[in-house]
């Protein structure tokens, strides 16, 4: 036989490993599993890159080219809210017809009518947003927008656009210039990508390992004969990538159709509700060949130089079984607790590296710990199980006895999982927690107290605005200040009074009630605020940058939408915000960052439970296809069930009290270091439930699988 004709012939015999035995069939599942994984992976960081491009190509088509002397047209941006998230309002007026309007508009708007992004529009109906700024005679096209779901607007207003109100003046659309709208809060790709590749990326590497070497006993007799025959480990790599080629390729393909999807519709990704754009991923299409190669190379790679042979030739994990848990473990994970313990203690930045030096430890060594306590477990299970002549008892505690490393490749996946759910709830709840506060804040106030600032408030306008408002509105007038110099107060005596303050030329807001206290965000002080006393409803003083305040009951609600339609009417550029909603527009980007952390750490623990689920499959079939003779022989196999839940099951749950256990003193430290964010038990109660149904679940297909072995166990000669 050539060599040539060898090598063809060592393939087939890898390529028919994915039938036959439950093993074998595992094994084909899970290295398809990880190179679907591995290609998703590669993919996202293509989509990743390709959205940050394409929003960079349509930042610079609708940036703004300044003109200082002669411009073809004057542009304002403001900001505004639909259920609290801000958006970009974006004011033009065009000067002359050769410039071309914003890209994503058909036409420039005439007076009073207003674009809207689809997003805007269909976010804004429950506040009236057809009616806030003007007439909406259209849509926004993709081509103008940051990103699908983007909430932009622009607006053509009835008012004359001068310098002195805070306008710009371009000459076209076209440049690069300040962001706009959402790009504003973009994090930098590069720190997105990290993000990304620490959670999906980790987690595939883990799959790829744990699937490359998952053994088979039909795979354990090709490579018994091989040596017997004197093979080489070339030989046997080749047996390898023949073995591993058809999940890699299936598994690859598989891994494409999400980006192949992105390209067709625009997908809503849950938890961020982020939209991808399909023209930004169709356009790097190119990339899936390369993604799908690369992925199959990884994998058959990782097969060949993860691969293991013993004498016998027994393969990869089955080698060598760890019989006790190594004490340096321990040793290093009780080091990584008393770091934890001592970072209050250090420097700030050598105090940050500290906690995370230590949270790692502290939790690469709990699965050791687990697997620790479950053999105690296992030796009195084995007693009582003797003595009570329970054999499922019995032989489920030998078996977390001899078999340690066992439980720690099928616990660590349940712990570490616990622990970083808790502390990505932490961290992502410090990260909202501005946003939160400020919510908070609003959630009491309501809409009793509302700011308006515009560069248009002649006492014309606002007299006319005035006429459209509740009667029981009471008007105040403050210019911005802070501690240095506070801003002043214009009203009468009946508007003080109205919110809990003296009639005085000086007053104390702290003094007065809800709203008055409010008021401190705008003066930039509390005590010693001058007042002017005077009706500023009906003799509105001629100040510049004074802005409005409206006063309402308190927990006056919905009132909002009307004073900003009314505003946009009357002052024709206009801004009204709640207090503390500016605060608020400033932590979106944080507030998207937590969302985004939920949904990859989500998605990296589905890829660890799949670990965990490939890694008790693997060895309990293994063990399960010992004991079917047995099963047979003796006409009872319910015993199978009980091995199943003692051997899976319980360890499992013992997996998940002592993770949480440790999360909750883990998540509980980290507040009280920080002296921010929030532990959620709610958050707690429901990882432990999944876990503990997860670990059932574990335990009942481990019992039905061995229930399906056992019925198809024929005596054969080996």
């Amino acid at each position: 036989m050539t060599r040539a004709a060898l090598r063809y012939h060592l393939l087939r015999v890898g390529f028919s490993a994915g039938s036959g035995t439950h093993g074998s069939k595992i094994r084909f599942a899970g290295l398809m599993m990880a190179a679907a994984a591995l290609t998703a992976t590669f993919l996202s960081v293509i989509a990743a890159v390709a959205t940050y491009d394409g929003r960079a190509q349509r930042d610079f088509a609708r940036g703004w080219a300044l003109s200082h002397r002669h411009p073809a047209a004057m542009v304002k941006e403001v900001n505004d809210s639909i259920g609290g998230v801000s958006h970009a309002v974006v004011y033009v007026v065009p000067l002359s017809s050769a410039i071309k309007p914003p890209p994503g508009l058909p036409r420039w708007p005439g007076p009073g009518e207003v674009f809207l992004s689809p997003e805007l529009a269909r976010v804004g109906v429950a506040e009236e947003i057809g009616s806030r700024y003007g007439r909406v005679v259209g849509h926004i096209g993709s081509e103008g927008l940051a990103y699908p779901n983007e909430r932009f607007a622009y607006v053509r207003p009835n008012v004359e656009a001068t310098r002195e109100g805070g306008w710009f003046g371009i000459r076209r659309f076209g440049a690069d210039s300040l962001p706009l709208g959402d790009s504003r809060d973009a994090a930098p790709i590069g720190q997105f990508l990290v993000m990304l590749l620490a959670t999906l990326g980790f987690a595939t590497m883990v799959l790829i390992v744990i699937a490359a070497r998952l053994g088979s006993a039909a795979r354990d007799r090709r490579i018994a004969l091989l040596a017997v025959l004197g093979a080489t480990w070339r030989h046997r790599a080749l047996v390898n990538i023949g073995e591993a080629a058809a999940p890699a390729f299936i598994g690859a393909i598989v891994g494409t159709l999400p980006f192949i999807a992105s390209t067709f519709i625009p997908l809503r990704l849950p938890a961020t509700g982020f939209v991808v754009n399909p023209d930004d991923v169709r356009s790097w299409v190119w990339g899936v060949p390369t993604a799908v190669a690369v992925s199959v190379l990884v994998i058959l790679l990782a097969v060949v130089l993860l691969h293991r042979t013993s004498a016998l030739g027994r393969a990869n994990a089955y080698l060598v079984p760890l019989r006790r848990v190594p004490r340096w473990r321990l040793f290093f994970g009780l080091l990584g607790l008393v770091t934890i313990a001592a970072t209050p203690y250090m420097p700030r930045l050598g105090g940050f590296a500290a906690y995370l030096g230590g949270t790692a430890l502290l939790w690469a060594a709990l699965p050791s710990a687990a697997a620790l306590m479950v053999q105690r477990l296992g030796e009195w299970l084995t007693r009582r199980g003797r003595h009570a002549g329970w054999v499922a008892m019995l032989i489920g505690g030998r078996w977390a006895v001899a078999k340690p490393g066992v439980i720690i490749r099928i616990t660590a996946s349940l712990i570490i999982g616990i622990g970083v759910l808790v502390q990505a709830q932490v961290w992502t709840s410090r990260l909202e927690e501005p946003a939160a506060q400020s919510r908070l804040q609003q959630s009491e106030i309501r809409d009793s107290v509302l700011f308006v600032s515009s560069p248009y408030l002649t006492p014309d306008a606002v007299a006319a605005f005035a006429d459209g408002l509740p009667r029981d509105t009471h008007w105040l007038a403050v210019t911005q200040g802070n501690p240095d110099e506070p801003g002043e107060l214009w009203g009468s005596c009946a508007e003080l009074t109205s919110i809990g303050l003296e009639c005085a030329r000086t007053v104390d807001l702290g003094g007065g009630d809800l709203r008055a206290r409010s008021l401190t965000e705008v003066t930039g002080a509390e005590t010693g605020v001058r007042v002017h006393l005077t009706d500023v409803r009906n003799r509105w003083p001629e100040i510049q940058n004074l802005d409005l305040v409206l006063l309402s009951p308190i927990g006056t609600m919905d009132l909002a939408p009307s004073v900003k339609a009314a505003a946009s009417q009357f002052f024709g550029v206009a801004t009204v915000v709640r207090p503390g909603e500016i605060w608020a527009w400033g932590d979106q980007n944080l507030v998207a960052m937590a969302r985004w952390v939920v949904l990859l750490v989500s998605v990296m623990m589905a890829i660890l439970v799949v670990v965990m689920m490939l890694s008790a499959a693997a060895e309990f079939i293994a063990l399960s296809r010992s004991l079917s003779p047995v099963a047979v022989l003796t006409q009872g196999r319910r015993f199978l069930m009980g091995i199943a839940l003692w051997n899976l099951t319980v360890p499992g749950l013992v997996a998940v009290v002592t993770g949480a256990g440790v999360a909750t003193w883990h998540g509980l430290f980290f507040v009280g270091l920080s002296r921010s964010g929030q532990f959620s038990w709610a958050w707690l109660f429901s990882i432990v439930i999944v876990s503990g149904m997860i670990s059932l679940a574990l335990g009942l297909a481990g019992g039905l699988s061995s229930l399906r072995l056992a019925s198809r166990w024929r005596p054969v000669a080996d």
